[in-house]
């Protein structure tokens, strides 16, 4: 390339000091304009992270209604007549046992 022999060392000098300075301010504004994006995603996305925190606490609370209930019918049921209850933790032994017993050869 002819253009580069008709450069001397003080030019090629001064063109890499101006492409370093260039590319200083270039990261200097990237980084400007990240910062900026990032304090408006997080405008954005902060107030419906706090709603559905909170619609998960609600909603959280009210499994936890419907859980214990459910539970309490449950061991209403027990108290009634325990043979179902005996029957099926029995069938459950058993099986797990089947399935957790075997060995492979």
């Amino acid at each position: 390339m002819a253009w580069l022999e008709r450069i001397d060392e003080r030019q090629a000098r001064s063109v890499g000091k101006a492409l370093a300075v260039g590319a200083a301010e270039t990261r200097d504004l990237a980084q400007e304009h990240l910062s900026h994006f990032a304090r408006q995603a997080r405008a954005v996305a902060e107030p419906r992270l706090h709603e559905a925190a909170d619609y998960l606490r609600h909603e959280g609370s009210e499994v936890a209604k419907i859980a214990a209930h459910q539970a309490a019918r449950a061991s209403r049921a027990v108290k009634a007549d325990p043979v179902p209850a005996i029957v099926g933790v029995v069938g459950l032994a058993l099986l797990a046992s089947l399935l957790l017993g075997r060995r492979r050869t």
